[in-house]
């Protein structure tokens, strides 16, 4: 399954793992959670046949947020993980995008990017 390779892959490098050891979290962080963490979700799935009608490969595209109170620690969160999944499962396109949760005075990094299976 491609979401628990991601997971994995995230988990096990250690630019990443230096920054938030195993606080990475599908769909949404437990609460009160220990900064700084990642979160991770599918967005959307797309299966591509052939004529005949096998799936011979699927796309999918994720979001991972890198969340921190301090601004230049998201964003060197956000670096590892772009790092990362550069050529993982052939993952392209990949863009970002900054944003900040005044009510939980955190800063977010938001890498969206699509991943072959």
């Amino acid at each position: 399954m491609i979401e628990a390779d991601l997971y994995s892959y995230l988990k096990n490098d250690t630019a990443i793992s230096a920054i938030v050891g195993t606080r990475i979290y599908p769909k949404v962080a437990p609460q009160n959670v220990q900064t700084p963490y990642i979160v991770y979700h599918e967005i959307i799935s797309d299966d591509n046949q052939c004529m005949g009608g096998v799936i011979y490969q699927t796309d999918t595209r994720f979001q991972v947020d890198c969340w921190s109170p301090i601004y230049s620690e998201v964003k060197a969160l956000k670096a590892a993980v772009k790092t990362a999944i550069v050529g993982f499962k052939s993952s392209n396109s990949i863009t970002t995008r900054d944003d900040y949760e005044p009510e939980t005075n955190l800063y977010r990094e938001m890498i969206d990017f699509i991943l072959k299976d």
